[in-house]
């Protein structure tokens, strides 16, 4: 979790690394079929059951966590003098049909 050097080392994180592998349980899942480089934007998708990555507005297949039954925490971690910007809303690029910005958990009973 959140006190490893790095996400991606237990059951309950998924992480996306530089090089475009995607970490799960302390072992490579996969690889996303578009490898982002600096500059690129990275978008996710979560819809309570999948959760997906987007390099510049583009399904980036390969990196997939499914049957995700929980709520979920987004987190962001750079290194070695990185520089990022992280924006919830007004994208710079159009969400895929049936997605908006983060909406806050609400318990409607």
């Amino acid at each position: 979790g959140i006190n490893a050097e790095y996400g991606g080392a237990c059951t309950s994180s998924w992480l996306l690394r530089h090089d475009g592998t995607c970490w799960h349980a302390n072992e490579p899942m996969s690889t996303l079929s578009i490898v982002p480089s600096e500059g690129d934007i990275i978008g996710v998708t979560f819809d309570h059951v999948q959760l997906q990555f987007y390099v510049n507005g583009k399904l980036a297949d390969g990196c997939v966590a499914s049957n995700l039954h929980t709520l979920v925490y987004p987190c962001f971690y750079v290194d070695d003098g990185a520089i990022i910007d992280v924006n919830f809303e007004k994208f710079y690029y159009e969400p895929p049909q049936g997605y908006s910005c983060i909406m806050k958990e609400q318990d409607m009973l």
